[in-house]
């Protein structure tokens, strides 16, 4: 957020907005002015810690005093997205969905509003892929009853339809807002074209350009951030969680487009170019649990024994931090069982 407006009527559609907030505002009492303040504040403030269902709960009773509040629309609208995500909740993001298409269809020129709308097409696109994966799979069940299965076929050309859609319709969008030389290095926008470009199928090859584009900004940011941290140590509490804040989002970024260009390059055979992605994830502590079994298997195919044993440890230690025992882990047997293999199988390979 806090993205500039732009657009030929700038300045008449900001007094326009200020002149509508101010008589909003001034149509509160002083106690009703104090609750929306704090409630603000304390929407942002959640925000940032990542604490969504707060800054949820606080935007919501902002907007109940000052429906037009455009920050507190966006606040509303993004954690509705992140819960969503987080939890698959097809109610929620059609919940955000519908507040960035109000407040894209309010506020024309606010690139703010035309990139969560794009972003929000992405996700509830992805959680379509799920349904469609799963409707998929009960088609191919030989005990669907033949009026079931011509139901579940029409469902599955509808989701399918009302995908792609989304994707050309978040594509559009986040193509205009790029498009605008102020915006063409927005690291936010060209993440989601980039997500949006690999989901759609057969356009890998643009994806894997604007990645590369990416990734350069993405370390340029970071290493900004780290280097005002390190040499400011007086910052104040809030600018330095804000400064976090930018790191940890690049973080999030860095590893969603490291895995499309892995997978992307292991779906044609480089190898090599997964592995390189990989390490470079790793050697900024971006790997998880999925990443490590992921890498322990495509090393096992590569014969690389020892090395996709390490992995696999990795990934128990990961897990670790999550469950008080082995025992209560559904996958460390599974795990200690290809441990064991995988350093068998290494010290018996010719050195």
């Amino acid at each position: 957020m806090g993205l500039r407006r732009r657009g030929p009527g700038l300045k008449r559609a900001a007094a326009a907005l200020l002149a509508g907030l101010a008589t909003a505002c001034t149509s509160l009492s002083e106690a009703e002015q104090a609750k929306l303040g704090m409630h603000r504040e304390n929407a942002r403030e959640f925000f940032q810690s990542a604490r969504y269902q707060n800054s949820l709960q606080q935007s919501t009773l902002a907007l109940g005093l000052d429906d037009e509040d455009v920050s507190m629309r966006l606040v509303r609208g993004h954690s509705l997205l992140r819960l969503g995500a987080a939890t698959h909740d097809i109610e929620q993001l059609e919940g955000a969905l519908a507040v960035f298409a109000d407040l894209a269809s309010d506020e024309p020129g606010d690139d703010r509003a035309a990139l969560s709308l794009a972003s929000a097409r992405l996700a509830r696109a992805l959680l379509i892929q799920d349904e469609l994966d799963t409707l998929q799979q009960r088609l191919q069940s030989e005990f669907l009853p033949e009026a079931g299965r011509a139901a579940e076929q029409r469902r599955l050309a509808e989701l399918g339809e009302h995908r792609a859609s989304l994707l050309a319709q978040a594509e559009e969008g986040l193509r205009e807002v790029l498009a605008d030389p102020l915006q063409a290095d927005n690291s936010g926008a060209l993440t989601d074209l980039v997500l949006v470009l690999h989901a759609q199928g057969g356009r890998e090859e643009q994806a894997l350009v604007l990645a590369g584009r990416l990734l350069e900004l993405l370390d340029e940011s970071s290493e900004l951030a780290r280097t005002t941290l390190d040499k400011t140590p007086g910052r104040s509490a809030a600018s330095r969680l804000e400064l976090q804040h930018v790191l940890d989002k690049n973080r999030d970024k860095e590893l969603a487009v490291r895995e499309l260009v892995a997978t992307a390059a292991l779906r044609r055979g480089a190898t090599d170019v997964y592995l390189d992605q990989m390490a470079q994830a790793e050697a900024s502590g971006l790997l998880g649990e999925v990443q490590y079994w992921n890498r322990a298997g495509v090393l096992e195919q590569l014969e690389r024994y020892a090395e996709a044993a390490d992995d696999l440890d990795r990934f128990l230690r990961l897990r670790a931090r999550r469950f008080a025992r082995y025992e209560d882990d559904a996958l460390a047997a599974e795990a200690f069982r290809r441990i064991e293999d995988l350093r068998g199988r290494a010290a018996a390979a010719p050195r």
